[in-house]
Order: structure tokens, then C-alpha cells, then sequence
């Protein structure tokens, strides 16, 4: 990883620090993962073994939350827009959709959870053992109603004469509606590309979530979307994307 890269990790980190205090408590009261995560018979490998599942769903969260605040992306385009909230990518900008495809977002919430994975574990925590742990490998599925998140970070343990491997893929299934919400983005910049300098009030108010545009200079409008049926822990999910406008 060159210093780039480990300065964007470090912006990344900080952003959704917030957001991560706000959805831990969330996590250890709504997820049942570890109720149907493998067990083993000695009660520290168990810890480690929870441990990483919990690092899992908290990373996980942290993606999408962060995908929400950076219209789609981790990883954001050079071409954005900067707030004092966050850095915001454009949906419609060059008289063109640009806004990602739900392929390109489990790409960045997958390249963020097996790099973000690797740190799960603190092994300063367990120096009697010896652990070493291959890289994660995360496979990632919206769909309209949640996400569901597959880990893979094959653990090796070895504990006085014994060695446990922790092979089976780390589970968790985020109920924000994402699938849902990326569907109506994309037909709300279909209707400004009909029209760039005109929406429908009455269309937007129409629609299932909680919309409001605003004004980021002449020529870019800032969305958000606040969808009240996705939630965690009464924390609603929201998305932010921008549109540029022109004159016609």
C-alpha cells in the first residue's frame, strides 16, 4: 500500500468514526450472526471467533454508511463535490448518468471490508497464542430490501499443543433497503435528464423516502435521500449524490 493509499484509509477511518459509535450498540442488539456462528470447545477461541465476527458487521457498516455519504462510492472520483460534511460524487454530470451501477458499489464496499478485515483481530491482546491469518476475501450482494456480507479470513490459532482453524465465511445481512433506493436515483437523474433546470415536486413527494434538494452553487444540486423504513437501531439510512445542471 503506498502513502496515498494509507492517507485515503485514514480520511475514511475518520469519516465514518461518527457513524460507527452511532451503530455499535445497534449492532450488538440487533444482530443475530453470532447466535448461528460456528463454536468451539476452548472459550478463547470462541472470543477470537466472535470477535471477528463483530469486527465483520461493524466494518460492513461502516461501508455502507459511508457509500450513503459519498454518493455510491468509497473510493470517490476526482470529479466530486466537497462539503463540510463529506465528499460527494456526481449522478448525472457531463449532460451523462454517472452514477455507479450496483456492481460498482459492492466492488467499493468489498475492496473497504478486506482491507478494513485485516485489522479485526489485535493479537497484542493474545500473546500466549500464535495466530496467523490469511487475507480476507468478501463477497457482497445488494438487493432491494438489504445487503448481505460474506467474509472469508482463514484463521490459524495455535494454543499450547492444539491448532484451531477458523475456515467458515463471517455472515451478516444489513437491512438498509439499498437496491430500492439505487433503483429510484437513478430514475430521479432520468427525469433531469428529460429536463435538467425542472423536477416534479409532486413526483418527488410521491416517492417512498424522505426527499430534499439543495442548491450547492449555480449549477449543482445536492440530494438527499432519507429512507425512515431503513434503520438500524432508529438511525435512518440516508444517501447523498450530486447533479449538475445546464441550460438549454
Amino acid at each position: 500500500m503506498n502513502k496515498k493509499a494509507q492517507i485515503t484509509l485514514l480520511i475514511i477511518i475518520s469519516i465514518v468514526v461518527v457513524g460507527a459509535i452511532l451503530v455499535t450498540y445497534a449492532i450488538k442488539t440487533k444482530s443475530n450472526s453470532t447466535k448461528t456462528l460456528q463454536t468451539y470447545s476452548d472459550p478463547e477461541i470462541n472470543q477470537i471467533n466472535q470477535e471477528i465476527q463483530f469486527c465483520v458487521e461493524q466494518r460492513a457498516l461502516d461501508a455502507i454508511y459511508l457509500i450513503g455519504l459519498q454518493g455510491g462510492y468509497i473510493n470517490i472520483p476526482n470529479d466530486h463535490i466537497q462539503t463540510d460534511l463529506s465528499n460527494i460524487a456526481y449522478g448525472l454530470k457531463n449532460r451523462k448518468n454517472t452514477f455507479p451501477s450496483t456492481s460498482k458499489i459492492e466492488s467499493e464496499i468489498q475492496d473497504y471490508i478486506e482491507l478494513t478485515t485485516s485489522f479485526c483481530l489485535n493479537q497484542e491482546s493474545y500473546l500466549q497464542l500464535t495466530i496467523t491469518q490469511q487475507d480476507p476475501e468478501a463477497d457482497i450482494n445488494i438487493k432491494d430490501s438489504e445487503v448481505e456480507i460474506s467474509v472469508s479470513i482463514t484463521t490459524s490459532i495455535t494454543k499450547d499443543d492444539r491448532t484451531y482453524e477458523l475456515n467458515h465465511p463471517y455472515k451478516t445481512t444489513i437491512p438498509i433497503r439499498l437496491g430500492r433506493i439505487h433503483k429510484t436515483i437513478n430514475e430521479i437523474i432520468k427525469k433531469h435528464l428529460e429536463d435538467p433546470n425542472y423536477i416534479d415536486i409532486t413526483y418527488l413527494t410521491s416517492l417512498e423516502y424522505e426527499i430534499v434538494f439543495t442548491p450547492f452553487d449555480d449549477q449543482t444540486l445536492i440530494y438527499t435521500i432519507t429512507d425512515e423504513e431503513s434503520k438500524i437501531n432508529e438511525i435512518h439510512y440516508s444517501f447523498l449524490f450530486g447533479i449538475e445542471q445546464w441550460k438549454i
